[in-house]
């Protein structure tokens, strides 16, 4: 009976951590991002985690990252003349976390900044981390990128 109990438990626990993939959760994007952008989501590696990336040239795009502009039905290489990629990552936890993005440009001070907002749902013992990447209009190489991150 014990056998039983635990076997029902350990199903319930799997199944409601179940991991939903970052791409199809619909992300609030806000200020200069480009919102029907779609950036490819590689497995998150070690060389990842902890990183904030400015990434502005194809040799800097070590990722091989690519963009969609229709939902994901097609990909294409990232057109750094025209656009910049950021990237943050966040070891969200808990049953389902919903992250909001949002960069802003100042021009005056030379920066732009990325929040990213993390809302944490449920007491599951759970991992859904996430890189952030976004695309926006190209800045220049002088620019200060900041990243803050907040997880609720």
């Amino acid at each position: 009976m014990k056998v039983i109990y635990f076997m029902l438990i350990a199903a319930f626990m799997l199944s409601s951590c179940s991991s939903p993939d970052d791409n199809e959760l619909p992300i609030p994007a806000t200020g200069i991002i480009v919102e029907n952008a779609l950036v490819s989501e590689p497995p998150i590696t070690e060389d990842m985690h902890n990183k904030e990336f400015v990434i502005q040239t194809d040799s800097l795009n070590i990722f091989n990252l690519e963009v969609s502009f229709d939902d994901g039905v097609t990909y294409e290489p990232i057109d750094f003349s025209k656009y910049t990629l950021l990237g943050k990552y966040v070891p969200g936890s808990g049953c389902e976390v919903i992250y909001s993005r949002n960069a802003t440009r100042d021009d005056e001070a030379k920066k732009v900044s990325y929040e990213i907002k993390a809302d944490q749902y449920g007491v599951c013992d759970c991992s859904h981390p996430s890189m952030n990447w976004v695309l926006i209009p190209k800045i220049p190489e002088d620019y200060n990128v900041v990243f803050s991150v907040e997880l609720i």
